[in-house]
């Protein structure tokens, strides 16, 4: 009987000690689990500002385009800072309506309006081509 017991304590020794281990395995899982939840919630966030930011953005070529009256609508092709008050500050890819370009295609600075409705005149060679 006592050989028996002692069998049956042995057994139950190695069953704790295989269930700690077990448990430690699965509280690392857990906490991997974690930091990946925190990893995914991070690009989730990122993804949010990104979408937020490219709604903004198409928010703003409707506004020009609204506002267009017929006129082209160019990007810039480059930064542009402004050195006169008359000068419109430009950053690139921005989308902008041509309110007039000097007479012809050539001139070298022609009057654009952004997406916040402020006018400014701009080097032609800091845009590109007509969209519209």
């Amino acid at each position: 009987m006592r050989n028996s017991m002692a069998t049956l304590l042995t057994y139950f020794a190695d069953r704790v000690v295989t269930l700690k281990s077990k448990n430690k395995d699965l509280e690392r899982q857990n906490e991997a689990l974690r930091e990946s939840n925190i990893s995914l919630k991070k690009k989730i966030f990122k993804n949010e500002v990104r979408r937020r930011q490219e709604n903004e953005r198409l928010l703003n070529i409707r506004n020009i385009v609204k506002r267009g009256n017929g006129n082209s609508l160019i990007a810039a092709k480059l930064d542009f800072t402004p050195r006169k008050t008359s000068e419109l500050a430009v950053r690139k890819g921005e989308l902008l309506c041509v309110e007039k370009s000097g007479g012809d295609r050539n001139s070298d600075l022609w009057l654009v309006r952004n997406c916040l409705n402020e006018y400014g005149f701009v080097p032609r060679s800091h845009l590109l081509h007509s969209f519209f």
